[in-house]
Parts: structure tokens; sequence; C-alpha cells
């Protein structure tokens, strides 16, 4: 099995309020999930990445209660095998969308209970852009620490394809 380690200078131990954005943070209890923090339009937020309640976000100014591991810096990868044609329809919930100069995520409120109602996030900014018409919408992608011969991948994510009707 294929372990990621970190060293020890790549990590620390602090409640999700402390988190920078684009760190990614492991549990440190059972009852907790691993979140990837990111800011959007000058807001922190938690985003779940695995669950449930996966690919739902929460405000970090609520989070004093939420503790782990914190890995800062981390980088996002996109799978161009797994591009989605989303046809109009809504990308599948946790699916990474590159367009204009942005990267949005699929994503919906911690506290939203009705199913199906999801948002687009912008997660990172200022990204080379394209014409800004076209978009392309990803399914897999991974959060990575370190480059090179030094790069670990943290997660993976899958988001789910809805089938067609």
């Amino acid at each position: 099995m294929n372990k990621t380690m970190l060293d020890p200078d790549e990590c620390f131990a602090a409640s999700l309020q402390h988190a920078a954005p684009m760190s990614f943070i492991i549990p440190t209890a059972s009852y907790t999930h691993r979140v990837l923090v990111v800011s959007s339009e000058g807001q922190s937020y938690a985003l779940f990445v695995d669950g449930p309640p996966d690919f739902r976000f929460h405000f970090l100014e609520c989070a004093d209660r939420w503790a782990g591991l914190h890995v800062p810096d981390v980088r996002i990868e996109l799978d161009p095998a797994s591009i989605v044609f989303t046809d109009g329809q809504w990308p599948p919930l946790g699916s990474l969308t590159r367009h204009g100069e942005n990267l949005n995520v699929q994503t919906s409120r911690l506290d939203r209970r009705s199913g199906g109602f999801s948002v687009a996030m912008t997660i990172m900014s200022g990204l080379p852009t394209g014409d800004g018409h076209e978009k392309a919408c990803f399914s897999r992608w991974q959060i990575v620490v370190g480059e090179g011969d030094k790069k670990r991948v943290l997660h993976e994510v899958q988001a789910d394809i809805p089938e067609a009707l």
C-alpha cells in the first residue's frame, strides 16, 4: 500500500478557523471529515471533500469547534480524461469547472436540507483566461502537496455523473 508521508514542517494541528485558503485539513477525530479551505469573493469556506456531507461548504467564521491537521499551500490537479459534457445541465456535485480565469467547484451549503440544489463557487481566480465563453468540467481531480519528485497526493475526488434520463 502506497502511503503519503508529510514532513513535520508541512503541517500543524489547529482549529479550522486558523486555516488559510488552499489548505487541506485532515481529521484528527473520527467524527469529522476532510476539508479543503477555499476563498471566494473575500470569504473563506470549508469545502467537505469526503462525507457525507461531501461537497458542501461551511463558513470558516463559525468553525472554531472543527479541528484537524492542516496542510497549507496545497494545489489542485485536474484529470483531462474526466471531462464531463454538461450540455446545458448543472455539473455534477463535486466537479470542477474551468471557465474564464476561474476554477469553480459545484457545491451546496452544509445547512441546506433540500437535495439537488447546487451552486458554482469560485475557488481559484486569476488563472490564464480563455475566450470567456467556453467551459471545461472535470469529474476527477486531486489535492496535492509538493512539486516534482516531492509531489504527494493527499486526496482524490471522483464526482458522480448523473445518468442520462
